[in-house]
Parts: C-alpha cells; structure tokens; sequence
C-alpha cells in the first residue's frame, strides 16, 4: 500500500512537471510570435503585432481577434441601456454592455474611428462608454464631447452592485469632467 501511494505521488508529480512546461513553452511561443521582426524559424501561426501610427507615436498592437467581433461588441455599447461597473445584482456576474466595454478597452487604438462615428448614434449610456474608451487614446477629444454633453438632460441608468440610480447624461459628464469620475466609473488616470 506504501508503494501504490508513493507511485501516486510520484505519477503526479511528474503531470505537474509536464503541465508547467507545457504552459511555459505555449507561453514563449505566443511572445515570440507577438514580437516585431521574429524570424521565421520563431514564428507560429498564431497572430503578429502590427506597428501602427497614433498620432506623433508608433505604436504595436495585437490584431483583434476579429474586425466583425469588434464592431459587434461596440454596437452593445453603442445601443447600452443602462451604464454598469464591475458586477451588478445578486448574480455578481458583469453585464453584458460592461463585458463589451472590457473586450474593447484593449483594442480602441485600432478602432478609434469607430468609436467617433458611434457617438452620435448612441444612447445615453453608450456615449459614457464611448468617451471613456476614446479617453484613453485622445483625451482632448474625449473631454470635448464631455463639454459638449453637459447640457444633455438624457437619463442614464447607472448601476453598481445592487444600487441603481438615475441621472442625466448631463450630470455625468460634468462630474467626469470635474474629478474624472462618477460614483464609481472613472474616465481612468485624469
């Protein structure tokens, strides 16, 4: 019985082994593909950083998983009936607009267009997500739609945990443009 129980150990000892080596070979693989001039012997057929220009910078960016995702998770936004941080309700499980803010965050240097021809056709909620997105990459830009926002008498629905207020558009981006946040959504580093 002190055998089999040693054999056991072992046996997984060894799994735990190959697990780690696995991940950290999957790991190398995926940063050496993503970096800029890899030569051939290291590139896989996972996807390539692309050098893109943002303004005066060069910048590398990991292409989006897809184009159509992208605008698919921007039209949640753009069409957001409520505006919601983190978790919201009993559930605890992030809705689905923030779900879409969070798969854009990362990509909106690519889509920035996008995001400026989405303000006007958006709701209230959306144009906050919007210009937190567009925040990010242009803050001038964004602080110019808040001011133009201001006097927005829209209503937005914010949630947060299981508290659920009511406010203007307008009381939004004057908040966002005094301290940079609301309650608890924030443009980010202001």
């Amino acid at each position: 019985m002190a055998v089999n129980c040693v054999s056991l150990y072992a046996l997984r000892a060894i799994a735990f082994v190959a697990t780690i080596f696995v991940s950290s070979v999957l790991v190398t693989s995926i940063f050496v593909t993503s970096m800029p001039g890899a030569s051939a012997e290291e590139s896989n057929s996972l996807p390539r950083c692309t050098k893109k220009r943002v303004g005066e910078r060069e910048v590398y960016a990991m292409p989006s998983s897809s184009d159509a995702e992208y605008s698919q998770k921007l039209a949640i936004l753009r069409n957001a009936k409520q505006l919601c941080d983190s978790v919201v309700g009993e559930s605890a499980i992030p809705s689905q607009e923030y779900q879409a803010f969070l798969h854009c965050a990362p990509q909106v240097v690519q889509h920035k267009k996008e995001v400026l021809d989405s303000m006007g056709k958006s709701t209230a909620a959306g144009k906050v997500y919007l210009v937190t997105l567009l925040y990010a990459i242009d803050n001038k830009s964004a602080l110019d739609e808040l001011k133009s926002l201001q006097t927005s008498k829209e209503t937005v629905v914010y949630k947060s945990g299981c508290e659920v207020f009511h406010t203007s558009l307008g009381a939004i981006a004057a908040d966002l443009l005094k301290s940079g946040r609301y309650l608890g959504w924030t443009l980010g580093s202001k």
